[in-house]
């Protein structure tokens, strides 16, 4: 079996603090478009679309979901990012080199991409 080091995920969790925002959605055809083009194609406010997140060194976060706010804690599983909320569990891929955290909705088939804020 094939396994990362806790080390590793410690590693990751250091590399995620901070705040990050959804700033594309990748439709099931492999185009990507900025969240304002997505909402204009699809006829829904940008407003409603938008996500940030901040991540604490502790293993919490807390931000906001399509205007929702939620906190809840997040572990890494090799270099998947697992965010818990209440009941659910969101799995991020976390990709280290672009810097750069992915969403695909097991429902929709459409991805989302974070990126890290200034």
């Amino acid at each position: 079996t094939h396994c990362i080091s806790s080390a590793a995920s410690d590693v990751y969790k250091r590399q995620v603090v901070g705040t990050w925002t959804v700033t594309a959605i990748e439709g099931t055809d492999g185009t990507a478009v900025s969240i304002d083009d997505y909402a204009t194609a699809n006829g829904v406010e940008p407003e409603t679309l938008k996500c940030t997140y901040t991540f604490a060194d502790d293993g919490t976060f807390s931000g906001e979901m399509s205007g929702v706010t939620v906190s809840g804690n997040y572990t890494f599983e090799g270099t998947d990012l697992v965010m818990t909320v209440g009941e659910q569990q969101f799995n991020y891929t976390y990709d280290a080199n672009n810097d750069m955290l992915k969403y695909t909705d097991p429902n929709t088939g459409l991805s989302s991409y974070c990126e890290r804020q200034q």
